[in-house]
């Protein structure tokens, strides 16, 4: 465990840690590809091994789970505690934000700050740089973390060079994960994108 800085830093950090941790299982849990993932596994157990956290696995289901009447499900507007993405209309460029509010209040800032020509909006400079527009009724929930350190750090985690956020930089030492899962994420993305083949007449 890293020691040092205030209590509330090193709760920052720990936070951070099983973010990662319950972020890379569960996409290794349902991931469709099985080849390579051993490196993963290896590289992230190597990783929080420096750390002192141990891993343990569980059933992806309990009887309980499958027993128990699931709850409504909240509709992705109403949804509070997330990592959001918004595409821009007119280029590749998009906005990776995290709230611990629903996101319906969000994307309403947003759209002010929009309309006002907000200089302390990155997308309000971006709109009014470029002319273009946001695909606002298509944003992407791509993670949820119940406390703000958690999903500052899944912001950068989710941010690359396309991002026109702010983010904080990620520690190197995550780097070997991060670009692992990005590079297997891509392959199924292309995978899904290629077009089928026509039948022989």
């Amino acid at each position: 465990m890293v020691v040092g800085g205030s209590r509330q830093e090193t709760l920052d950090r720990v936070s951070c840690y099983l973010a990662l941790v319950s972020k890379v299982y569960l996409w290794i849990r349902n991931s469709t590809i099985t080849i390579g993932l051993q490196g993963i596994s290896e590289t992230t157990t190597r990783l929080l091994k420096t750390f002192g956290i141990g891993v343990a696995h569980k059933p992806t289901k309990s009887l309980q789970s499958i027993l128990c009447k699931p709850k409504d499900e909240i509709t992705k507007e109403n949804k509070s505690d997330i990592i959001y993405k918004i595409n821009c209309a007119n280029s590749e460029k998009h906005y990776i934000g995290q709230s611990g509010r629903p996101l319906h209040l969000r994307l309403h800032e947003h759209q002010l700050a929009v309309e006002r020509h907000d200089i302390s909006s990155l997308i309000s400079i971006h709109v009014d740089n470029c002319g273009n527009s946001f695909h606002w009724k298509n944003v992407e929930i791509l993670d949820r973390g119940n406390s703000k350190s958690t999903r500052k750090f899944l912001e950068a985690w989710h941010s690359d060079q396309s991002t026109i956020n702010k983010h904080i930089e990620i520690n190197p030492i995550y780097q070997p994960i991060r670009k692992t899962m990005h590079k297997y994420r891509n392959k199924n993305q292309n995978n899904g994108r290629r077009p089928k083949q026509r039948s022989k007449q």
